[in-house]
C-alpha cells in the first residue's frame, strides 16, 4: 500500500508512522500453530527534510536517487556514472516516487498527483530518453485514478525492456482487505491493463522483479507469483507454495542473476533465505535464524556476492550463499531510525541503504561503517 503524500510534514508524520505500524505488523504472522503471536512495538522514525524516496542501482555504475525537498516544495534527481563517486543532479517532476531503468538513457518514474482529500490520488507514468534530464507523460490520462469506477494505488513496478512492463500496489478493499493490483503494459506505458487472471484472495504487492531470463516475479503478504511469459499466465512458485498453506511466509525481497542464481528473503516465523540456480524452478534453504525476525533487503553484485539486513544486522555471503557471516549492529539508523527498505552494494567497497522516513546512508568500507547522506547539502557534498 502506498503512503500517502499530506500537505504538511506534520501531517505526513503521522501517516508515515501508521503506515510503520501496519508495515510490522505485516511482517508478523497473525496466527500460527493456534497461538497468537506477540506484536512488536514497531521502531519510531522522523522524516527527513531532505525525504529520499528512490535509490536504484542499473548496474555497478549507473544510479539514481529521487529526493523530496520540503524546505523548498521541490523534488530532486541525481544520478551517478561512476558508482556513486560523483552524482549529477536535475529536478525532476513533482510527486515522482520510484524511479526504472532498463538502460543508462531509458527509464520511466512513478508520480502521484495527491488532491485535498487523502483518498484523492492519481498516479501517472512518466518517461525519459535522456538518463533522467527530461521526462513526459506515457500517456494523457493517469494508470490509476481514484476518481475513476475502478482505483487502486500503486507502490512499485518494473520493465524489462522498452515496450514490456509491469505496475504492482493495492486495489480497491475487498471485505475491507486491500488486493493484489498488477497492471501490465506491452507499448512502453501508453497504455496498461489490469492483470485478472491472479487469485482473487491475494492481498496487496509490495514487490516485483523482473528480467528478460528470470520472468516476472511479484509478491505480498503469504504469496509469491511468478509468470514465465511476461505476464500472459501467472502462477505461484511451486517450491514455496508449501510455505503458505502452513506457516504463512512473508515475502521481503527478491532478485536474480543472469546465470539464473536467485535469492528470495523474508520470514516464516524464522527469519529465511531461500535461494535458487534455475529462475526459481527450485529453491533451497540457505540460510534459517531468530524467532520472529526477517531477513528484508538483498543486494548483490555477480553470481557469488550476496548482502541481506536483518534490523541493525548485515549478512553477507561471498560464496553464492553456502555460508555468510554477520556484521552485527552496523546499520544504525539515527537519525531517523526507521525501518530498511533498500540496500545496494557494489564490489567496491561504497555502497548505500535507505530506511522509513527517507534518510539515506552510505559506507565506503564494505559495510563495516555508515554514515548519513544528504545530497542536498552543499556543505557536505557526496564523495
Amino acid at each position: 500500500m502506498r503512503r500517502l503524500i499530506p500537505r504538511s510534514l506534520a501531517h505526513r508524520n503521522l501517516i508515515i508512522k501508521v503506515v510503520a505500524a501496519l508495515t510490522v505488523l505485516c511482517l508478523i504472522p497473525p496466527v500460527a500453530k493456534a497461538q497468537l503471536v506477540p506484536v512488536l512495538e514497531p521502531p519510531p522514525f522522523n522524516t527527513n527534510t531532505h525525504e529520499v524516496t528512490t535509490l536504484f542501482f542499473l548496474d555497478l555504475s549507473h544510479g539514481w536517487v529521487v529526493v523530496e525537498d520540503h524546505d523548498r516544495q521541490q523534488f530532486r534527481l541525481f544520478r551517478t556514472d561512476d558508482g556513486g563517486i560523483r552524482w549529477k543532479r536535475w529536478q525532476i517532476p513533482s510527486g515522482v516516487f520510484r524511479v526504472f531503468f532498463v538502460d543508462p538513457q531509458l527509464g520511466w518514474a512513478l508520480k502521484l498527483v495527491q488532491g485535498k482529500a487523502p483518498d484523492d490520488q492519481a498516479f501517472h507514468l512518466l518517461r525519459t530518453d535522456d538518463g533522467g534530464k527530461s521526462w513526459k507523460d506515457t500517456s494523457s490520462k493517469p494508470i490509476i485514478d481514484s476518481r475513476a469506477a475502478w482505483h487502486g494505488s500503486a507502490r512499485e513496478f518494473a520493465f524489462v525492456d522498452s515496450r514490456r512492463g509491469w505496475v504492482i500496489g493495492a486495489g480497491p478493499p475487498v471485505n475491507s482487505q486491500l488486493v493484489a493490483l498488477i497492471l501490465q503494459a506491452s507499448d512502453g506505458g501508453r497504455s496498461v491493463h489490469r492483470v485478472v487472471d491472479i487469485p482473487k484472495s491475494l492481498w496487496a504487492c509490495s514487490g516485483i522483479f523482473a528480467s528478460r531470463q528470470a520472468g516476472v516475479w511479484v509478491y505480498g503478504e503469504g504469496y509469491v507469483i511468478h509468470s514465465n511469459d511476461f505476464g500472459a499466465t501467472w502462477e505461484p512458485a511451486s517450491e514455496l507454495k508449501p510455505l503458505v498453506v502452513g506457516d504463512p511466509f512473508l515475502p521481503r525481497s527478491i532478485l536474480f542473476r543472469s546465470s539464473g542464481r536467485g535469492w528470495l528473503s523474508g520470514t516464516s516465523m524464522k527469519a529465511v533465505i531461500w535461494g535458487t540456480e534455475d529462475f526459481g524452478k527450485h529453491w533451497r534453504k540457505e540460510m534459517e535464524m531468530g524467532d520472529y525476525l526477517s531477513f528484508d533487503n538483498l543486494s548483490s553484485w555477480d553470481d557469488d556476492h550476496v548482502c541481506a539486513t536483518m534490523n541493525s544486522d548485515l549478512f553477507c555471503t561471498a560464496n553464492g550463499g553456502s555460508t555468510w557471516q554477520q556484521k552485527k549492529d552496523v546499520l544504525i539508523t539515527s537519525p531517523g531510525a526507521g525501518l530498511i527498505t533498500k540496500l545496494v552494494i557494489l564490489p567496491s567497497g561504497r555502497g548505500w541503504f535507505l530506511c522509513q522516513g527517507g534518510w539515506l546512508y552510505q559506507t565506503d568500507d564494505a559495510g563495516r561503517t555508515w554514515v548519513a547522506l544528504d545530497l542536498l547539502d552543499q556543505r557536505n557534498p557526496p564523495n
